[in-house]
């Protein structure tokens, strides 16, 4: 496990940081992401981030990549998951990461 998913897993302000960061960045994309006021679990962040993943890309692809934009996840990644057979799990996990990125460098680098 990468130490930023492990640090947003073991870590009650970085677990905070990181659903806020999710939220902010979902919310700048137009998506509605609902999480909850306390910390939520991982697996139970991940359901609901699939959940808004799925609406945003049934709701169109422009939509997505606008998303995927504001998360800062790079064309190659985004490209590399389309011949995922479970292509929302996978997109998932990449923005997962990616916003356990950003609470990392924000916690050890500010």
């Amino acid at each position: 496990m990468k130490q930023e998913i492990s640090l947003v897993r073991s870590n009650e302000r970085a677990a905070r940081l990181f659903q806020e960061q999710l939220i902010k960045d979902f919310q700048r994309g137009s998506v509605e992401l609902q999480l909850e006021e306390e910390q939520m679990s991982w697996e139970e962040i991940q359901d609901r981030v699939s959940e808004a993943l799925l609406a945003t890309m049934e709701a169109g692809e422009q939509k997505l990549l606008n998303l995927l934009y504001i998360i800062d996840l790079s064309e190659s990644q985004f490209l590399s998951s389309l011949g995922n057979a479970n292509l929302i799990g996978k997109l998932c996990d990449l923005v997962l990461f990616r916003e356990a990125q950003k609470v990392y460098y924000r916690i050890n680098y500010s």
